[in-house]
């Protein structure tokens, strides 16, 4: 019996396999476009998402006790509209499948109500960076959590086999942040790490790699710094992990976090970055400010790892701008002191590397009002 073969119709599926393939191959970023849908629906196919992440996910008896971990997750049954943390299991934790470098990722979200809704603390949700898991490897994560029955922020940045290091920021969570959305912001640079609310830098983690660690401003306006004692891997895989129990018991919970409320991509290793200048622990820009006697001080300028560092101030009166530098001794010191004229715009660069530097302007006549205060680098 012979069998005719048609070249141009095997060329055919060849073309429409490898369309498939390249089509759904892990990627250093993540669209919703991305995903496998139920034809003629919008509704995710089973395994619609498991080209782009994996997960694991813990089982339980109902006594309590663990019987296993499963890494074979079909994230379809619980990664909706909401995500779903099924009873009896204490955490869901997804990555993506393809390493992200210098990653940057989003989650568009209202915060889960944990203390609210009865649950027990350390209940939360992970959204950020990790290389595996157990933090030890390296993670650069939001932590949305209870502690101490109340609901907390917590920005963690971890690394070199050491446990991951938690700065708080639980001040400047949005006063609606429980019912309506806002933007949970990751960003690892290679010398800094950058957690965000919405449009605002609300976490600097300093990678100064030095072995010492320093802690300012912890909990405070405008951002928390922590200099890191550790390396940071700079490739990691996404994270977005739920934990939860309740009453001591694992009832399951399904937060408002749909499949398509997140985003991620590679960045820019060292992305530019223009600030204002604040007044020291406050959200106040020092653009407008008026002092009325003494000298004020601003909020430190995370400059590590910037080639080109410029500060430019102006104010409508006279008097003295000195440059400060953060030393990892935990002492500031004078790293220099120029002369400003009324109504004159000063520009000042920073050659040298500055771990963190602040200035501090004293007036010779008062009221002065501050007309300019920002620092570019690049």
């Amino acid at each position: 019996m012979t069998t005719s073969i048609n070249i141009d119709v095997i060329k055919k599926l060849i073309r429409e396999v490898l369309r498939e393939e390249l089509r759904f191959a892990p990627t250093p970023s993540y669209i919703p476009e991305y995903v496998r849908k139920v034809p003629g629906t919008n509704n995710l196919d089973t395994q619609g998402l498991n080209h782009i992440y994996v997960a694991r996910l813990t089982h339980y008896d109902s006594a309590g006790n663990y019987l296993y971990t499963e890494t074979d997750v079909d994230l379809s049954k619980y990664w909706s509209s909401t995500l779903t943390l099924p009873p009896n299991s204490q955490w869901l934790a997804i990555y993506s499948r393809a390493p992200v470098r210098y990653g940057y990722i989003v989650a568009y979200i209202k915060y889960p109500d944990w203390a609210g809704w009865g649950y027990d603390d350390y209940s939360g949700l992970w959204i950020g960076f990790e290389l595996g898991g157990g933090e030890r490897g390296g993670i650069a994560s939001w932590w949305l959590r209870k502690g101490g029955g109340i609901n907390r922020l917590y920005a963690h940045v971890g690394g070199c086999g050491l446990y991951a290091y938690a700065s708080e920021q639980t001040t400047n969570l949005p006063s609606d942040y429980t019912t309506a959305r806002h933007g949970y912001w990751v960003k690892v640079n290679r010398h800094q790490v950058w957690f965000g609310i919405d449009n605002m830098i609300r976490t600097v983690a300093i990678l100064a790699k030095s072995g010492v660690a320093r802690q300012l401003y912890n909990n405070s306006n405008p951002y928390t710094i922590y200099i890191a004692p550790f390396h940071v891997p700079e490739t990691q895989h996404t994270l977005m992990e739920l934990v939860a129990s309740k009453g001591g018991k694992l009832v399951g919970v399904s937060i408002e976090f749909g499949w398509s409320d997140a985003r991620f991509s590679e960045g820019d290793p060292v992305p530019p970055l223009a600030m204002p200048l604040y007044l020291e622990a406050s959200n106040t820009v020092l653009a407008g400010y008026s002092i009325s006697s003494g000298s004020v001080t601003s909020h430190p300028i995370p400059t590590f790892g910037y080639l080109r560092k410029t500060v430019y101030f102006m104010a409508n009166q006279a008097g003295t701008l000195e440059i400060d530098k953060y030393m990892l001794s935990g002492n500031w010191r004078v790293y220099d002191s120029v002369s400003v004229s009324a109504n004159t715009l000063v520009k000042y660069r920073i050659d040298d590397e500055v771990i963190l530097t602040r200035i501090i302007f004293t007036p010779s006549t008062y009221p002065a009002t501050i007309l300019e205060a920002e620092a570019d680098m690049s």
